[in-house]
């Protein structure tokens, strides 16, 4: 029998009892570290307090505890006077609500633009094919006193006709050419500057994309207010 196999056992037994002892404080986190920092993460001091309420507003009513003090999770450390904090509140909700009104009016603004647009396209569109025909009409009627006044001025050099009747010929014939231009003016300012074409319809005008230049404007102004809200939003769920 071997004398010194007994306490090798033994101090082999002890060796391994410390190793798992060991492996089991190393997993469980409650080796003397691990304790000590658990223990130093618990402690609240007045400074991380003081940062941690910094954007609270209201006087403070009363202080539960004092720097050392232990607590636990739920427990009230102070307490604040709500008023300040209540005031903002009703404040952002009013803020809110004027916006709210602001959008549904522009938002209502910005349809009544639309369709006005719309409609002054149609409305202009058909002035338009009006004016192209009563401008017809006069380029028409010029064009008969033209041929009249070049047949009666043959005949007035021949004598068959009379002078005075000739002068009312050239009169009749600058009065139609006067409307010729008169209609043109006035199609020149339906037409707004815009290329005519054959098919009114196809014609751009600038008054029209002026109205829904200034619809989209209001639409962006909307957009703008509608971000606004959710700031005021934002900062209502933070008090």
């Amino acid at each position: 029998m071997n004398v010194h196999s007994k306490p090798v056992k033994i101090g082999l037994f002890f060796l391994g009892l410390i190793a798992i002892c060991g492996v089991v404080l190393l997993f469980k986190g409650n080796d003397a570290v691990a304790m000590a920092k658990e223990k130093r993460d618990g402690i609240v001091t007045a400074e991380q307090i003081k940062v941690s309420f910094d954007s609270v507003s209201g006087r403070l009513l009363k202080e539960n505890v004092k720097e050392g003090d232990q607590v636990k999770k739920g427990d009230v450390l102070m307490v604040m006077d709500a008023t300040d904090t209540d005031l903002d509140i009703r404040k952002l909700h009013s803020q809110i609500a004027q916006l709210d009104a602001e959008i549904s009016s522009m938002a209502g603004d910005i349809d009544v633009a639309c369709q006005k647009a719309d409609t002054d396209e149609v409305e202009t569109h058909r002035q338009i094919d009006q004016q192209k025909a009563v401008l017809a009409s006069s380029q028409a009627v010029y064009e008969n006193k033209l041929s009249d006044y070049n047949r009666k001025l043959q005949l007035v050099e021949a004598g068959a006709i009379s002078q005075l009747e000739m002068d009312n010929i050239t009169a009749n014939l600058r009065t139609a050419e006067a409307d010729v231009r008169a209609q043109q003016e006035l199609l020149h300012k339906l037409l707004g500057g815009a290329e005519d074409r054959d098919n009114t319809e196809d014609i751009a005008l600038p008054t029209i994309a002026q109205e829904r230049q200034s619809a989209d404007n209001k639409a962006n102004d909307l957009e703008s207010l509608k971000q606004q809200k959710k700031q005021l939003e934002v900062a209502l769920e933070q008090k």
